[in-house]
């Protein structure tokens, strides 16, 4: 993430404005907050010295430098400071994770049947909103996180949340956001070679897309063993419906193209996440309109699926 290379300057500059308004003791449906003063850096558009950013129920509602400011407004003077937008970390473990070494602290993942789908996961079920990396996540500018389930061949559904305070029914914006599977890894979960592993995954969406149909033979017990539990079947049928995304994580080329073989084969609403070579295929993803999620400020290749990273990444 781009926070990483904040010099230690610049952290004691910036002022998220979001951030502001998630902070602030009063209930955000109950407030209007007037951050006055500042450098304001809009999404786009050149800066605004001395502006005003007015949030208003928990919605930016006005940005400039001539901006009516209301009289029962709670004001934020940030002179000297800048005022950003909120950053979006789209694919962490934020809640999930907070020492990766030690096993009690880690909720990111599931065994269910050691096949590698356990698509009914519900990742933000085991969120820590008291987790201390947050408050550190929100100095550095992060207002809202995705939430992923880690590990498998579909390792369930994430969630996205703000980086407020509070219990987890306070800061869930949305859950599910999206399943997520993994076809650029292999193993004993998935599958001995990359084509072991997107026929594992063609083999269990297609388990999914019958299951409707096959569920009462097997409850009957009038059905072959199935490629997943029925538990997770059932939570893939929103994925198959096309009304929850199906993210897909893949760095190679050659995977990227076997997603978007994927995501059209079954009629998906497809994510590629990660996608370091997806500039080689920009054009391929482009003509799928596919969503792509992919990290900033990585041009050295990590493994040997990541020989082509560069700065030029997105089919942007």
């Amino acid at each position: 993430m781009t926070r990483h290379f904040l010099n230690r300057q610049v952290r004691q500059l910036a002022v998220v404005a979001i951030s502001v308004a998630l902070l602030a003791p009063a209930p955000l449906d109950a407030q209007t907050i007037a951050i006055t003063g500042g450098k304001v850096y809009p999404v786009s558009g050149p800066p605004i010295e001395n502006g005003t950013v007015l949030v208003r129920d928990g919605r930016i509602v006005a940005v400039g430098s001539n901006v009516t400011i209301p009289a029962d407004a709670r004001r934020v003077d940030a002179s000297g400071k800048w005022v950003t937008p909120g950053i979006f970390n789209a694919t962490t473990s934020l809640g999930l994770v907070e020492i990766g070494a030690v096993s009690q602290t880690v909720d990111v993942s599931a065994h269910g049947q050691g096949d590698g789908v356990v698509a009914s996961l519900r990742v933000w079920d085991g969120f820590n909103p008291a987790s201390p990396l947050l408050q550190v996540t929100r100095n550095d500018g992060i207002t809202t996180a995705g939430i992923v389930p880690g590990g498998g061949l579909i390792g369930g559904q994430g969630a996205v949340i703000s980086l407020g305070t509070g219990s987890l029914s306070d800061v869930l914006l949305k859950g599910p956001a999206a399943m997520f599977a993994d076809i650029g890894s292999k193993g004993n979960d998935r599958g001995a070679s990359r084509a072991e592993v997107y026929q594992r995954l063609r083999a269990v969406l297609t388990e999914a897309r019958d299951w409707p149909r096959r569920r009462g033979r097997y409850d009957a017990n009038g059905s072959r063993p199935l490629a997943a539990r029925p538990v997770d079947l059932d939570a893939l049928q929103p994925v198959l419906r096309g009304e929850l995304p199906l993210a897909i994580d893949a760095d190679r080329a050659s995977d990227l193209l076997v997603a978007l073989d994927i995501g059209r084969e079954f009629g998906l609403k497809l994510v590629l996440t990660s996608a370091t070579e997806g500039w080689q295929v920009a054009d391929r993803i482009a003509a799928s309109k596919a969503y792509v999620l992919v990290g900033a400020l990585n041009n050295i290749p990590r493994d040997f699926a990541t020989l082509g990273a560069r700065q030029e990444r997105g089919p942007g």
